[in-house]
């Protein structure tokens, strides 16, 4: 499993919004919010470990 990229901000947003859920105990939109968040998470996340990423690895030593 490789990471492919993600909309931070989106998650991060997402995240307040679930805790807005909670706090209003608003089980329904809460549900809803966490289908969408999990396949956001799992579009950001490639399964195929026959093709792994390229990696620069000196760059990433680099660093």
């Amino acid at each position: 499993m490789f990471r492919v990229g993600f909309d931070y901000c989106q998650l991060r947003d997402e995240h307040g919004k679930l805790v807005e859920c909670l706090e209003k105990k608003d089980a329904a939109a809460a549900k809803e919010l966490l289908a969408s968040h999990y396949n956001l998470v799992i579009r950001g996340y490639r399964f195929d470990a026959s093709a792994p990423p390229e990696i620069d690895l000196k760059a990433v030593l680099a660093a």
